[in-house]
């Protein structure tokens, strides 16, 4: 068997995830365990925690906002699912209108 070295110079960088998806990691709680407590479907939770700038990631509506608040002790809100990167690209263009 051969080994391969990358061709790349640098990794890529990280992709961004919301701070519910890092929340469920860090306490082992599968998509399909928070789905029961957000009365979603697992798959509905795995969407909104997928990385930003998946195009099948969701935002949670206000409902889902209210269920997650609930249920994390109110550490994570609506700006946890909103990505900084993407809000600092979008002001930056509308500041150079």
């Amino acid at each position: 068997m051969e080994l391969r070295t990358s061709t790349l110079e640098q990794p890529p960088p990280p992709r961004q995830k919301p701070a519910f998806a890092q929340f469920l990691w860090d306490r082992r709680v599968s998509y399909r365990e928070a789905s029961k407590a957000l009365k979603r479907s697992h798959e509905y939770v795995r969407r909104i925690c997928l990385p930003f700038g998946d195009p099948n990631r969701r935002v949670p509506d206000d409902e889902v906002l209210a269920r997650i608040a609930t249920y994390t002790g109110g550490s994570i809100s609506k700006l946890d699912f909103e990505d900084t990167a993407e809000a600092g690209a979008s002001a930056a263009l509308d500041a150079s209108l």
